[in-house]
This record gives C-alpha cells, structure tokens and sequence, in this order.
C-alpha cells in the first residue's frame, strides 16, 4: 500500500505499509513484520519543514507540545504545497528547476517510485523534499505491496542534498527489558542488585513498549566527506550535556535524571533538550556575506524531536545518526536550514519554543548561596560580610533548611523568628533580596488523617488542601507516595491546569514576608528511592489534556521530562499573577513586577518559565572548564539567563580555583551564582584569604560596570532572539579555526563585542587565544574626504583590542600567546570599533548603579576620518524592575554612533529612558525607602 495526497493546501499526507526489520527480542505474530507507517508533512515557513508521525498502537492519540505553545496555529498556516511525481531515471533538476518527465499521478519504475513535495510558490521555500519509496516484497496474506522508504531534504539554490537519508522503523520492547536498561545505567553501584531483583519482580506484568527510531546520514557523506568526515562532521546543541562542545561521536540519553557529582562522561543530566544543529564546516567557509547574488551553499540544519519521552541520541556511528524515541501519540519532528548565518538558525527554533522573559536587573548581578544558610544569625553574618568587605551582591538564597520539617512554604521558627524583618533588613541594610528554595516533594501530615478535623491552622495547609482537591500523582488508584527531603512526599500533578493554578497561589505565603524570588529544585523529578533510578514509578498517571481537551490519564513514563518544566510553569504563572495583578495591593499604583524564578530541570521552552543551572557540579578545574561548552550548548537551546555554580557544589574549593571561578562567572554567566553544599569549607570571597578578596571583588565590581552592555545584550536576546552568549563561530561563520575544538571549547563571545579567554588550568598563567579574522565597514566622514573622492563606506581589516590597555591591538586570524594572566587578571578582548557603555564605578547593587553615570568606551582603530555605528553599538534602559517597559512604552533602545570625536546616540525604539536616577529615586523604587520611613512595603 501507497497512498500520498494533499489532504488541504498545506498539508501533505503520506501512509504506505512498511517491513518492520527492527531489532527486537520480543516474540511476535508473523503479521506484525509488516506495519503501515503514516505522517503528515508542512513547511511551516521557508525554513522549517515539520514532519508529524501517527502513532500506530493509538493513531487518535495526539498531546500538545510542551516546547511549542502555538502548534496547531503553526500547522494551519504553513506554506501550501503540491506533489510532483518523477521516475527512477529522469532528470529533476535542469536550469535550476523541475523537469517532470509526465503528469501521471503515480509513476513505477521496476522497483522506485519518487515524488517531490515543494512549496506552491517556490521563493516561499529555500529546500524541497524527495520522497523515494523502494519496492519490497508483497504481503503474502494482504497481496499487497509494501515500502521502504528515504527522505531527502533539497537546497533549492544549489541543489545539493542537505539532509539525506531520514527514515522511520516501528519497534516494540518489552518493558522488562526497557526497565533493566535505564535503571541499571542511572543507578549507583551499591545499590545495583537491589534494583535488578526489584525489576525482576515487575517482569509478570510487563508489556510492549512502542519505540520509533528515526535515521539519517550525516550530511552528504558520498559528495561532501570522503576524508575525515567526525573532524569536519559538528553536531551541536543538546543543551544540558556534560563534556565538549561537539557532540558527534557519542551516545545521549533524554531522560531528566538527578546525577549528582556528574563528571565529564556523565549522562543523563537534569535537563532534556533534543535538539541538534548539523554544519557543514566545509561549507562555511565558501559562503561570504559581500555578495547577495551569490549562490551560497546550505551551512548547516536544525533538528528537533519534540516528544518528552525517554530518547536515545546515537550519533557514534560513522555515516549515520540513530535516534530511538519511547512514542504514546503523534511524534512531531522539525528540520531547520539556513544558507546565510548560524545565528539564523538558533533564531528559527527560539521563535517557535520561546524566548525568556526579560530579568529583572538584579538577576545580572551577583548572588551568594549555600546549603544551607541557618538560623537568621548565619544569614545576616554572610550578608554582612559583603557590606564589610565592599563586594556587591544583590540576591541571597535559602536551601532547604529554611522550612520547617522540609514543608514547602513554611518557615521554621526556631530558626527564623521574624522572617518579615529579616528580608526588610536584608533589602534595605544590604541591597539583596532573599530566594527561597520550593521542591515538587510535599510532606505527608499525617495528623490531617488521625484527625480529619484538625485546625489548618496548627497543621500544614498545603497537604491538607491538596487532600481535599485531590492535587496529587496517583498509581494504581491511591495517592503515589514516595521519599525525597520528606520521608513521605507526595507531589503535585502539574500536567494538570487546575493543580497547577492551586500551586501558583501557595507563593503569597513568602511574597508576604518579602521573599522576592524562586528556585525550583529537584524536580526532574527526583526521589532518594532507588527502585526507579531515583524518579517515580514509570506508571505514575498524571492527568492531561488532548488537543481536543479531553481529559486523559498518561504513565509518567511518557511525560517524565516536562515534569519539571510544568512545575515552573505553574510557578511562574503563579508568580505572574501575584506580582502583576492590579489588585495585588490596596494602592492602586502599585507597579507590576517581574518575576524571578530558577529551575533545575526543564525541557525545550523551559526559558519562558525559569532561569536554569548546570546542577550539581564539582570544585575542581575539570567543572571549571566544562561550564564553558555546557552553557553554549544550552544558549542554543533557546536558554538565556544561565550558570554554572561558581566555586562548584561539591568538596571544597580553594584560592586559586575560586578566583578563577569568579573571574569566568562574572564574565560568562548570565546568571552569576556561588553556591556549594553542606560539609564543605565556607564559600564566600573572604574565605580564601586577603589576595583572593581582593581580586574577588575587582572582578564583580567590573561586572557590575558592564551591566549596562550586558543588559542591553540581554534585551536582544530577549526580544530579538539574539543569543548573548554564544560561540566563536556563531558570529564568525566563515573562520573555519572557530571551529577548532581548542577554542570552540575554551573561548567564546560574552555579547557580539567582548571576546573572553579564561585562565581554566590549575597552575597556568598563560595560554593561547585564537582572535577570529573578520573585515568591518565604516563610514568616510563627508568634512574630511579628499577632493575627487565619491567614497561613502570603506572595507577594513577587523582587529581585536585588549579591554584593560586600547593600545595593545591585534590583527584578526592570528594564535596570540598571553602571559603573565595572574590571578588578578583575565583576558578581554573587544572587537574593533565596538562602543561599549558602562558605569564610571560600582555601588553595592545593580539599582544603586543607576546614580553613577554611563561612559562610553571606544574601541577603534580608524581615524577622525572614519565614523561607525554598526547593529550591536547599542544601549537598552528600563527601570529594571517591572512590566512598565512593556505595558507604557517607558523604555529607551538607542543606536550608538562615534561621530569621529565622540558618542551619538539615537532613539530607535521607546519613549527614551534616562541614563542616572537620583539617590531618592533609587531608594524609593527600589528598596521600599521613602524620605525617613524605613519600613517595608514588601507586595
């Protein structure tokens, strides 16, 4: 059987029946070899082709997307297509256009048929599709023939193959098999047998579980690679992975798993993002950018697998990648080109899943943790401590020992008498606003049961109303309950919209007492059992709608990694309601504020709900290093406001490590954050002696001069879906030595202008910098040309200068060795005619920067005859803090321009904003400080 048809303009539907040739060790039935496979297909705009997957066992099964909000609004305004048949042997392509030999509908050439799938308006597209169908034999039973079948995916201008080779093969596993596998590879050693005996008890009622893989071959390996295809093969993306930057060559498992100490090798993480970026590193450096006509060969494609299920990447194989997917529903795969930029592609998929939400301002600044700070004097003696040695610092967290009896959402007592006072003090005395810690893990009250008619008010509210609504994960009928901080937790189903306004509502109880911001922890989800590699118990049943919103109860198994992602939502739905309702306040004129929430688990899209972090790292110079390609990777997953935890989590750090983590995190993370766990030796910038403070405090206080180019480049990020951070190559595609694992690993770009090398060995004090080459155009400044002369733009050679010294200046494409980087230094490097705004000096926060005025530095090497500008000479300005940017206009985005003797700027977007507050305005606006009342107003 083939059938393939438009079933409306933009939809094309294709159904044949296939050989199953899979791998199983399930028994089957002899008809179950032969299976009929059918998928629908949509070019969503001139860079996307979706292609959409029935599944089999339960083809009316379809679950909305957890990555993408608008998919179904993306589906009914895809392009239009048509169908064009070819045979085996014509010519498809001639001059650039399809020849079609006849107009038979379907055309059988011995054992081939081909079809084309193209937009109706051909410029609307910049790829085709070929479909090829290979002729097997017939179905003995059925007298019907059946398929195999290979998809290819077509540059228009070039017409070369871009993505060759995708095929889609049906397999069943029986779920012994499936549990033994990923319990015995996600679970510690000592505790190895006691899960193999558990798995063995469940093999009695074990069923099939329905797996698709999906193929295809690395690039054009014929035409493109025939010499060292893994060196010129990249494969980037994957977000949260641990190692290099390059994923090719390894194996990758989709499955959010608390892995705490992870190393280098370690996988699974706490997150799941699957989504890779393909180039061509022979490509890039063909294609220029000074020439629209030029016919420019694809760089590269995007692809992303959107299903929350377990998926094993397998991109170890030679010529082909392998990617085996756990289906309950329709499977919905995305390819994305680009023949101009790399960023273009990033920029393709944050559009569909989501850009963050621009942070207030004090999530740029610096933030102290550590599990855990406890009672209230230990708290107010760290905080303290900055004010003492002149650090600044702007956000101060709670671990989990803040609560009492590790109840969400209550504190204990004994440890904090006067919650209300102490976050007051902490805001007003010391600029830092306090983050409490929130887990999934519900404690059990057990007194609600022995006695139905306690008073809430002696009890814990949060179990017992969610007794009464009945808010929880269930299994076989009752209540799932399972052990994490408390011994006995139950955890909320945020699958579904009523639990998940239910949670949203439980943050008042710290907004009250001037708790101001949110992490989200453990939640992939994590459980300190080990009988499902510490997570639930596969057929947990949550309760979620369809796209028909028709109410279902799915196995955790096949949602297992939006959990955390739907913990964040609903806390941040929440957050959004409480901070920004218009009657969250007896005063009318209340602003809305922004919410800040952090979330250690999360899926495709987890930006628009939370900032994320690489979880539980280690102290060592290993971590140190790893953060780099780790938060790169994750930056092409559509994250923005990202970290690592700076000193590391694990054992403890020392001088040398931690100045050298300070200096990378105040000039790589977006999210600048120390933090390390019980047991280990203090973590603070005074901890390791006078030099290490010393140099400490230099770094941060830089940092906090940058805020200004640093929050710009977020709002960009934010609104424009301009990555901040990002690699080398992103912005110096056609260099082909960005693509080097030695600097694609080790440097990276800080924003378009600021390129950042740190020091990341133990005992090094020098190292080589790679500085991309590049060509910039400036402006002849019309007073100063030469008679005859009609020039108005010039093409010169791009230079990189040292951020500390403008006199030191170096040619880009060149290895430049750096010495003497002792601990006190780092190396900055600005690309040449940059314009970088930052405060003339630093405060104690980021608002108490707003008085210090913004000079603008110039990093050129033109003369006075020259004049710049350029799209990232930009400066953004808000009041940092609430919705009034977006809400009022009330906003300034300007264009910055050296004129040839100084700074211009110009208002491209917004009402304008100024540039200095007074000391008032800051007190008041900021720090709940008006004239001599030095009270709280704290919602």
């Amino acid at each position: 059987m083939l059938e393939i048809q438009l079933i409306n303009p933009t939809t094309c539907s294709v159904n044949f029946t296939s050989r199953n040739e899979c791998n199983s060790t399930t028994t089957t039935t002899s008809n179950s070899t032969f299976e009929t496979i059918s998928f629908q297909l949509f070019a969503l705009n001139q860079n996307i082709w979706k292609i959409k997957l029935t599944d089999q066992q339960n083809p009316t099964l379809r679950l909305p997307s957890f990555a993408i909000d608008n998919e179904l609004e993306l589906e009914q305004d895809a392009l239009a297509l048509e169908i064009i048949p070819t045979t085996e042997t014509s010519t498809i392509i001639e001059n650039k256009n399809v020849i079609i030999e006849n107009n038979n509908p379907l055309t059988v050439t011995n054992k081939k048929i081909e079809y084309l799938i193209q937009t109706v308006a051909p410029n609307l597209s910049i790829t085709f599709l070929q479909l090829i169908f290979i002729k097997n034999d017939k179905l003995l039973k059925e007298e019907k023939d059946s398929f195999s079948l290979s998809i290819n995916i077509i540059q228009k201008s070039t017409l070369k193959i871009i993505t060759k080779n995708i095929s889609f093969t049906n397999c069943k596993e029986n779920e012994f098999q499936y549990l033994s596998t990923v319990l015995q590879k996600n679970t510690d050693e000592n505790n190895i047998e006691q899960v193999i005996d558990y798995v063995t008890k469940l093999n009695e009622n074990c069923k099939e579980i329905f797996k698709t893989t999906i193929s295809f071959d690395k690039l054009n390996v014929s035409e493109n690679f025939n010499e060292n295809l893994e060196e010129k093969f990249k494969v980037y993306g994957l977000g949260e992975k641990s190692g290099k930057l390059n994923k090719n060559g390894k194996f990758y498992t989709m499955w959010n798993y608390d892995n705490f100490a992870y190393h280098c090798d370690s996988d699974p993480l706490y997150q799941s993002q699957p989504l890779i970026y393909c180039i061509n590193q022979n490509v890039t450096t063909v294609n220029t950018s000074n020439s629209d006509n030029q016919q420019k060969e694809m760089i590269g494609y995007g692809i992303f697998i959107d299903s929350v299920t377990k998926q094993d990447w397998n991109l170890q194989n030679k010529n082909n990648c392998n990617i085996s997917i756990e289906r309950n529903g329709d499977l919905s795969i995305y390819f994305f080109f680009e023949e101009n930029k790399i960023i273009n592609l990033l920029q393709n998929i944050t559009k569909l899943s989501g850009t963050s939400q621009l942070p207030p301002l004090y999530t740029l600044g610096f933030q102290q943790s550590r599990y855990s700070y406890y009672p209230e004097s230990k708290v107010r003696e760290i905080s303290n401590g900055f004010i003492q040695n002149d650090i600044p610092c702007d956000v101060f967290y709670l671990d989990i020992d803040y609560m009492k009896d590790f109840k969400c959402f209550t504190f204990n007592e004994n440890y904090f008498p006067n919650v209300e006072k102490l976050t007051c003090d902490l805001l007003q005395k010391n600029r830092q606003r306090i983050v409490c810690i929130i887990d999934p893990g519900i404690s059990v009250d057990d007194d609600y049961h022995n006695n139905n008619q306690i008073d809430k008010k002696d009890g814990y509210d949060v179990y017992h109303e969610g007794e009464e609504i009945n808010v929880w994960c269930e299994l076989n009928g009752k209540k799932f309950i399972d052990t994490v901080w408390p011994e006995r937790a139950v955890f909320p189903d945020y699958f579904n919209l009523n639990v998940r306004k239910w949670w949203g509502r439980y943050y008042s109880k710290l907004l009250n007492v001037g708790v101001q911001g949110f992490w989200n922890d453990m939640n992939e989800p994590a459980t300190f059992t080990q009988h499902y590699a510490k997570t639930f118990n596969p057929r947990v049943l949550h309760k979620v709608r369809d796209i028909n919103n028709k109410e279902l109860l799915i196995e955790h198994r096949y949602l297992h990694n939006a959990y955390g992602q739907m913990m964040a939502k609903a806390s941040q739905e929440g957050l959004d309601q409480l901070l920004q309702s218009s009657n969250n306040n007896t005063n009318q004129n209340k602003k809305k504020i922004r919410t800040f929430l952090l979330s250690r688990s999360g899926y495709i899209g987890i930006q628009k709900y939370a900032y994320t972090w690489t979880g539980d790292n280690t102290s060592n110079f290993e971590h140190l290093a790893m953060s780099i390609p780790m938060l790169l990777n994750m930056t092409l997953c559509g994250q923005q406001i990202i970290g690592a935890d700076v000193g590391g989590f694990i054992n403890d750090c020392n001088e040398e490590l931690y100045t050298r983590w300070i200096a990378l995190g105040a000039f790589c993370y977006p999210f600048f954050r120390s933090h390390t766990m019980t047991g280990t030796i203090e973590q603070n910038c005074w901890s390791f002696g006078e030099k290490c403070l010393q140099n400490c405090r230099e770094f941060i206080k830089l940092r906090y001069q940058l805020i200004p180019y640093i929050y710009t480049h977020i709002y960009r990020a934010c609104n424009d879906h301009i990555p901040f951070l990002r690699p080398l190559w992103m912005d110096f595609t056609n260099d082909i030595n960005c693509f080097k694992e030695e600097w694609e690993n080790t440097q990276y770009l800080f924003g378009p202008n600021l390129l950042i090398a740190p020091i990341l060995e133990k005992n090094k004090e020098k190292r080589q910098v790679y500085l991309p080459k590049f060509k910039q155009t400036v402006n002849v400044n019309g007073n100063n040309k030469q008679v005859g002369d009609n020039k108005e733009e010039e093409e010169v050679e791009g230079y990189w200068i040292d951020f500390f010294n403008k006199e030191k200046k170096y040619l880009g494409g060149q290895v430049i060795e750096f010495n003497n980087v002792t601990l006190d230094r780092i190396i900055i490097l600005v690309k040449s005619n940059s314009i970088i705004p930052i405060r003339k000096e630093s405060k104690q926060s980021v608002y108490d920067n707003l008085q210090v005025p913004i000079e603008y530095k110039v990093f050129t090497t033109v003369n006075k005859k020259m004049t710049f500008e350029g799209e990232d000479n930009v400066l953004y300005l808000d009041d940092g803090l609430t919705l009034d940017f977006k809400e009022k206009n009330d906003f300034g985005f300007y264009q910055l321009k050296w004129n040839g003797e100084f700074v211009e700027k110009k208002l491209l977007r917004g009402s304008g904003y100024k540039e200095v507050l007074t000391v008032e305005e800051i007190n008041e606006n900021y720090f709940d400080i008006k004239n001599s009342d030095s009270s709280c107003n704290l919602m």
